[in-house]
């Protein structure tokens, strides 16, 4: 895929959406980008409308851990596109 964006990132914060944005979506996720592997991301933050911190981490308490985050452009704030997640190794 080469119209996508790769970081690894590490989790900061997740809690239900304050504004429930999307019925399917209902958290929040603020991560801190730690390295950018691939493509264009001009921010340190990124802020993710996910499902549920198990299903789009893996773990119901993500909180610290560190993903490889595979994104596709736009990238918006909060990001709601296409989501590949995966452990960071």
């Amino acid at each position: 895929m080469t119209n996508t964006v790769t970081v690894a990132a590490t989790v900061l914060e997740v809690g239900v959406d304050p504004e429930l944005r999307d019925p399917m979506r209902r958290y929040i996720a603020q991560l801190r980008i730690d390295k950018i592997l691939h493509g264009d991301l001009r921010s340190d933050r990124l802020t993710l409308l996910i499902h549920s911190p198990s299903r789009t981490f893996a773990d119901p308490e993500p909180l610290g851990s560190s993903f490889i985050v595979t994104l596709t452009p736009p990238i918006t704030d909060p990001y709601t596109g296409p989501l590949q997640v995966s452990d960071e190794e």
